[in-house]
């Protein structure tokens, strides 16, 4: 059914229906890309001509490049502006949260009526299919153009997302959902009622997201689950750099984190690692590029301790460079969709120790990875040193972990999910 033209809404940041977009448009489907900030060739080719192309942030902003025609590409650049100055500036400082909040809910409501104009410009009769990230849906997601409307929310349901994460994970029937949201939050919620089906990566999230319309909405809304890829840069590097990487017990083990240091990734569990790893057995890399501010005050106490990294903004290539020197991959979050850092860290090779929460995500056979429970810090620490002292690791099985997850992730299974879905 290739005659079914498809909108998908990215909304702000790295997001990954960008790589949705990508994959479907190589499959012959006709489709629109909605985003904030985008690297046009054309200012890709100016910011290079002034040497502006080696600043980091330019690098990140560059990353966001998809194989896809420049001619479909509707970017937002002045709606993310409004976000990418607030987030810069309000947001760190926490006596203005007010205006953090204030500006993170007006940036996407800039965008809401930027999208809405492309789709206003569609023909009567054309059949479109509109998949929109959370948030960034709103009277687009509305519009009497589009019938069949899907939005992507990988994350517990804003109702519940404080809940979450003060009970660490554990989400259930008997769970209230009584959360209070503002900024983004207060679309998200409104989109997710709005659109038609939900898509969402991770089972938990599914299964969070199905309780709250099943016990707390009068909708009947259909949840539907996808995985997610290892993203292609990651591939066009593995190609080049090999694994090559043994580890004999009793020697440096190494170890480490990718993502937001924060509560909602496990924060307490890393502050206690910190604290309580021997950095003559441990080498400990956290890769980060945002912190909670009271994390923060602690993490300053331990900054100069002896094989503590904090490698803070990295740019990509760093990133994977780095994981592919390290042994052990930890991510001890409560709330999660299908988190991506795990997949990046599972095809560099790591061995892996995440939440519980994860257990039906990676469930694949031979996978050498390790589920703990995110409500003991201390259990964390003890299964590192249990590696470390117990473990001969030969090049075979971080080679497998790589093979499995790239089968498993895979793109073309990635974009099959999604031609199901949504029935195109």
């Amino acid at each position: 059914m290739k005659n079914k033209k498809i909108i998908i809404s990215n909304g702000f940041n790295n997001f990954p229906l960008r790589f949705i977009a990508e994959g479907l448009n190589k499959k012959g489907y006709d489709v629109i890309f909605l985003t904030g900030f985008y690297p046009y060739k054309k200012i890709m080719t100016i910011l290079s001509l002034f040497k502006l192309d080696k600043i980091e942030v330019v690098q990140r902003f560059a990353n966001r490049k998809i194989d896809f025609p420049e001619n479909k590409i509707h970017s937002f650049f002045f709606a993310e502006l409004i976000h990418f100055i607030s987030a810069n500036t309000f947001k760190k400082l926490r006596v203005f949260k007010i205006f953090w909040k204030f500006f993170d809910f007006k940036s996407a409501q800039f965008y809401h009526s930027k999208a809405n104009a492309i789709i206003n410009k569609i023909k009567n009769g054309e059949n479109y299919v509109y998949l929109c990230r959370a948030g960034y849906g709103g009277i687009s997601l509305l519009n009497k153009k589009i019938e069949n409307t899907f939005v992507q929310h990988n994350n517990v349901h804003p109702k519940v997302m404080h809940t979450s994460i003060k009970k660490k994970g554990e989400i259930n029937h008997k769970t209230k959902f009584k959360d209070r949201v503002d900024g983004l939050f207060l679309h998200i919620v409104k989109d997710m009622n709005s659109a038609k089906y939900i898509i969402t990566s991770g089972k938990q999230a599914a299964y969070a997201n199905k309780l709250f319309f099943k016990k707390h909405s009068k909708q009947n809304k259909k949840v539907l689950h996808v995985n997610d890829q290892v993203p292609s840069v990651y591939l066009k590097y593995l190609k080049k750099n090999k694994i090559k990487k043994n580890f004999k017990k009793r020697t440096m083990l190494k170890v480490c984190y990718l993502g937001s240091f924060t509560e909602r990734k496990g924060g307490d569990v890393l502050i206690d690692v910190i604290k309580n790893f021997d950095p003559t057995k441990i080498e400990l890399n956290i890769i980060t590029n945002n912190f909670d501010l009271r994390y923060k005050e602690i993490i300053d106490n331990y900054k100069n301790k002896k094989n503590l990294n904090f490698l803070v903004n990295f740019t990509l290539d760093k990133i994977i460079k780095k994981m592919l020197q390290t042994h052990v991959f930890m991510f001890p979050s409560y709330s999660e969709g299908l988190a991506r850092s795990p997949i990046e860290a599972l095809a560099c090779g790591n061995y892996a120790i995440l939440s519980k929460i994860f257990m039906k995500d990676y469930d694949i056979e031979n996978l050498a990875i390790s589920f703990l429970d995110q409500k003991q810090p201390k259990i964390w620490m003890k299964k590192l040193y249990k590696i470390r002292n117990e473990l001969n690791i030969p090049n075979k099985i971080f080679r497998r972990n790589n093979q499995l997850v790239l089968k498993h992730f895979s793109h073309e299974n990635f974009i099959k999910s999604y031609i199901e879905h949504l029935n195109i």
